[in-house]
C-alpha cells in the first residue's frame, strides 16, 4: 500500500512538473486531465469519470474516462454518458426559480405560503419563509433522512405528496444561520411546479435544458440503469475491486436528482461565463446572474457563504462559486471563476471526493495565474477565557425533532479543548489543529490563515454556536455547529446513556434467579432475609421495566443506528412493533415510583434493598428521559 502511494505521489509530481502554469496553453488542460485520470484509473481510485473545462464561452475540453459500468465493460462517453450529479443539480433548481422571478410570477422575498395554499405542511410555519431563505439554506428547516428515497423508480412519490407526508418542520427561525437543506430545495422545486403549472422536470426541460442545448440531461433514472449503456453506474471500492452500488431513487428531485453529461454541463458553464447568453440567446438576466454568482448570505463577514444555488469560494486568491454533489456511488463538482472567465465540471462514479479534489486543484492551478501567498500575520495578544469555548459541538444539519437526532450526533461533531501550549485545539481533518484568538469570538488556525472559527454568544453571554468553512472534494462549504450541553455530548451519551444505564437496568433481569435462590435458602433457614424482602409486585414492576428497556435498546435503538442507507427507505416494518415500548416504560414509572415511596415511608425491606430499588428507579427515570430527549417518545 505504501509502495502504491509512493508511485501515485511521484506520478502527480511528474504531471505538475510538465505544467508551465500558462493559462493560455489549452493543451495543458488536456494533458493534466489525461495524466491524472490515467493515475486514478491505474491506482484504482475510481472506475470512470467525466470532465469539462470552459473559458469565456468556449469549451476548451470535454472528455470521458474509464468505465461507466465495470461489470459490463461499458466505456464513458463525454457526450452521451449520464452521471448522477447529486446536489450540483441545486444550481438548476435555483435557475428555475429565477426564471419565474424574471417573468414576475415569483417574488424571492415573499412569504412562500402564498404559493403553497391548501397544503397542510404550512401548519408548522411560525414565521414567514421566503425563497431567498430556501435558496441560501437559511430557512431553519429540519433535515430529513428517514424515508428520503425509494427502492425503485415506480415507488418514487410525487413531489407534493412526499413533502406533505414528510415535511419535518423547523428547528430555528428563518435567516438565523446556514443549515444545508435538501428539503428546502425540494420546497423551492414544488413552488416552481405549482406556479408554472408544469411538473418540475418538464419546466426544466423547456426553460433551461432546451435553450442551453442540454439535450441529454434528465431527472429520469430507470429501474435498472446498469442495463442502459447511457447511464453510468455508481460503485464503491472493495479489496477485490469496484462493486456496483444498488440504484437508489430519491423522492425530492429538485434537491439532487439530475443526471447530466460532460457536454451538457459545459454548455451550462459557457452560459454563466457569457453574461447569461448561450448561442446568441439570453437565458438568464444580469440580475439573476448576480443572485447566482454573488454572496447572498453568510454566517459571518469573514466566512464564505451562499449565493442562490452555489457555495462561495476563494480559489488561488480569486473569488469564485462552486457546487459539490455526492450521491449513491457518485461524486461531482462544478466550479466557476467569473473573474478569470473559466469553469470546471468533474463527475466520477464512486462515492469519494479524493480524486475530484486532486483534479480540481491541478486544473485550477493551470487555469488561474499564480498569486503571491500573503504572509501569515502574527495574531494579536488577547486575554480570553478559553474555557468558554471548550466542549463538544455538532452540525446543525439534522432532524432536531425525531430519532434522527441521536443517530446524527456521532456523525458530524467536534470537541474543543485547551492544549498544553494554551491554544484552543481539536482533532479535525486527520490531525490536531491549534487555534489562536484574533478577536473575542474569532479564532484562526495557526497553520492555515484561511481556516477561521467564529463563535456566537446567546443573550446571556454563553457560547452556543460556531461557524466555519469545511471542505468537500476541494470545495469550501459553510458550516454551522451547535454547542452541545454536557449531557448531550457524544462522549457522555456513549459512556453513560448507552453503556452504564442499560447495564444497570440489566441487573434486574437477574431477579428471578436471586428470588429462587432466596426461596431455596429459606426452605432450610426460614429466618433468612425474613421481613427484609421487598413486595413481589415491586420486583415484578422493576423486572418488567428492565426487560422492556433492554429489548428496546438492543432490538430497536442499536439496530436502527446501524441500518445506514436502509433508513432512507423508512423504518422497516419489523421495527414498528417496538415503537410502543417507550410509552409502556413511561407507564411503568408509576408503580416504580409508588413502591419506592412506600418502602421508604413504611420502612419495607432492608436498607440495602431499598437503596438498590431507589437507584434503579432513578436510572429508570434517566432512561425514560433519554428517550424523550432524543425523540423516541415523540
Amino acid at each position: 500500500m505504501k509502495f502504491q502511494s509512493l508511485i501515485l505521489n511521484c506520478l502527480i509530481i511528474l504531471v505538475c512538473s510538465f505544467s508551465s502554469l500558462n493559462a493560455r496553453d489549452d493543451g495543458r488542460i488536456a494533458h493534466i486531465a489525461d495524466s491524472l485520470f490515467n493515475v486514478g484509473l491505474t491506482e484504482k481510485m475510481l472506475p470512470g469519470g467525466i470532465v469539462s473545462v470552459v473559458r469565456n464561452d468556449t469549451i476548451l475540453f470535454s472528455k470521458g474516462y474509464g468505465l461507466a459500468n465495470v461489470e459490463n465493460n461499458i466505456p464513458v462517453n463525454a457526450g452521451q454518458t449520464l452521471f448522477q450529479i447529486g446536489s450540483v443539480g441545486k444550481v438548476l433548481t435555483a435557475m428555475a426559480v429565477l426564471k419565474l422571478v424574471e417573468s414576475g410570477a415569483l417574488n424571492p422575498d415573499a412569504d412562500i405560503r402564498e404559493y403553497l395554499t391548501g397544503l397542510s405542511l404550512t401548519a408548522s410555519f411560525q414565521s414567514p419563509v421566503t425563497l431567498r431563505h430556501l435558496l441560501t439554506h437559511t430557512a431553519g428547516i429540519n433535515e430529513q433522512v428517514i424515508g428520503y428515497a425509494a427502492r425503485s423508480a415506480a415507488d418514487v412519490k410525487p413531489l407534493e405528496k412526499y413533502l406533505e407526508e414528510n415535511f419535518p418542520g423547523f428547528f430555528q427561525s428563518p435567516g438565523k444561520s446556514i443549515s444545508y437543506s435538501n428539503i428546502g430545495y425540494a420546497l423551492a422545486g414544488l413552488i416552481v411546479q405549482r406556479v408554472s403549472g408544469m411538473p418540475f422536470p418538464d419546466f426544466l426541460n423547456t426553460q433551461i435544458f432546451a435553450p442551453l442545448r442540454m439535450e441529454r440531461s434528465t431527472y429520469l433514472l430507470p429501474d435498472n440503469p446498469a442495463n442502459s449503456p447511457n447511464y453510468a453506474v455508481g460503485h464503491y471500492p472493495t479489496r477485490e475491486g469496484f462493486v456496483e452500488q444498488e440504484p437508489i431513487y430519491t423522492h425530492p428531485k429538485p434537491a439532487g436528482g439530475l443526471n447530466a453529461t460532460a457536454a451538457d454541463m459545459a454548455n451550462l458553464m459557457a452560459m454563466f461565463l457569457n453574461n447569461g447568453r448561450f448561442m446568441g440567446e439570453k437565458v438568464l438576466s444580469e440580475k439573476s446572474l448576480d443572485l447566482l454568482l454573488q454572496r447572498q448570505f453568510s454566517n459571518h463577514p469573514d466566512l464564505t457563504g451562499y449565493t442562490f444555488g452555489f457555495e462561495e469560494q476563494r480559489i488561488n486568491g480569486f473569488p469564485a462559486v462552486a457546487k459539490g454533489g455526492q450521491t449513491f456511488g457518485f461524486t461531482s463538482a462544478l466550479l466557476l471563476v467569473p473573474a478569470q472567465n473559466c469553469g470546471v465540471f468533474i463527475s466520477v462514479n464512486i462515492r469519494s471526493g479524493k480524486f475530484v479534489e486532486l483534479l480540481l486543484e491541478h486544473l485550477t492551478r493551470e487555469l488561474l495565474p499564480a498569486q503571491n501567498t500573503p504572509t501569515l500575520a502574527t495574531a494579536p495578544q488577547i486575554a480570553i477565557d478559553l474555557n468558554r469555548f471548550a466542549g463538544a459541538y455538532r452540525s446543525n444539519r439534522y432532524n432536531h425533532d425525531s430519532i434522527e437526532n441521536l443517530f446524527a450526533l456521532f456523525r458530524d461533531n467536534l470537541t474543543f479543548q485547551i492544549d498544553s501550549e494554551g491554544y484552543l485545539s481539536c482533532y479535525r481533518s486527520g490531525s490536531y489543529q491549534q487555534y489562536e484568538a484574533l478577536s473575542p469570538l474569532t479564532f484562526r488556525n495557526r497553520e492555515d490563515s484561511d481556516d477561521l472559527l467564529v463563535f456566537k454568544e446567546d443573550d446571556a453571554g454563553n457560547i452556543n454556536a460556531m461557524y466555519f468553512n469545511g471542505t468537500f472534494a476541494g470545495i469550501s462549504l459553510p458550516q454551522s455547529y451547535e454547542k452541545v450541553a454536557w449531557y448531550s455530548a457524544p462522549h457522555f451519551v456513549n459512556e453513560f446513556f448507552l453503556s452504564y444505564v442499560p447495564m444497570h437496568l440489566l441487573l434486574y433481569l437477574l431477579f428471578p434467579l436471586v428470588w429462587l435462590a432466596i426461596k431455596a435458602i429459606q426452605l432450610k433457614k426460614k429466618d433468612f432475609l425474613q421481613g427484609k424482602s421487598l413486595p413481589l409486585p415491586a420486583h415484578l414492576s422493576a423486572f418488567l421495566f428492565g426487560i422492556l428497556a433492554i429489548v428496546y435498546a438492543f432490538k430497536y435503538i442499536a439496530p436502527l443506528n446501524h441500518l445506514g442507507l436502509e433508513l432512507l427507505f423508512g423504518v422497516p416494518d419489523a421495527f414498528i412493533k417496538f415503537s410502543y415500548i417507550p410509552f409502556l416504560l413511561l407507564l411503568l414509572l408509576i408503580p416504580l415510583g409508588y413502591f419506592t415511596y412506600k418502602m421508604w415511608g413504611e420502612k419495607v425491606g432492608g436498607l440495602i434493598g431499598r437503596l438498590f430499588y431507589t437507584s434503579y428507579f432513578v436510572v429508570a427515570i434517566i432512561f425514560t428521559g433519554f428517550l424523550q430527549h432524543w425523540g423516541f417518545l415523540g
